[in-house]
């Protein structure tokens, strides 16, 4: 073998490792944030999970403006970080609202997750009514 052709093989085998380098960093890069977003929704889903549990005339008193962390299950610590400027440092808030103005028969929940992740500023939102008739009370 020539030099040249040492050199042309040596050129084509670090552009091939450097793709494949490329491509596992990105694989990684979307492990990471799908993992980001499967927390937000589990945490988004526990939390209506705990307001429907909750009597409805105490609805708006225990949950309204509350934030909460999101964690991943079987770790310790927040898995996602707050957007800059959020006033209680958590990425969950959830807002009762009543939509039709009188709140002791329908409340609109909510529920909010807004996390700065690998990708920029991003969130999940869940949007439930209850009724006073169809709830647990």
């Amino acid at each position: 073998m020539t030099l040249i052709e040492v050199l042309i093989a040596t050129v084509i085998l670090t552009t091939a490792v450097l793709g494949l380098s490329m491509v596992s960093a990105t694989t990684n890069d979307l492990r990471a944030a799908g993992l980001e977003k499967a927390a937000a929704m589990h945490a988004v889903e526990a939390q209506l999970a705990a307001v429907e549990a909750t009597v409805f005339a105490n609805i708006v008193a225990q949950h309204n403006g509350r934030g909460f962390a999101v964690t991943l299950p079987g770790k310790a610590g927040n898995a996602l970080d707050a957007v800059a400027g959020d006033p209680d440092g958590l990425p969950g808030l959830i807002t009762v609202t009543a939509p039709t103005g009188d709140p002791a028969h329908l409340l609109e929940i909510d529920v909010k997750v807004v996390w700065h992740g690998r990708h920029g500023n991003q969130q999940i939102e869940r949007i439930m009514r209850l009724s006073s008739l169809g709830a647990s009370s």
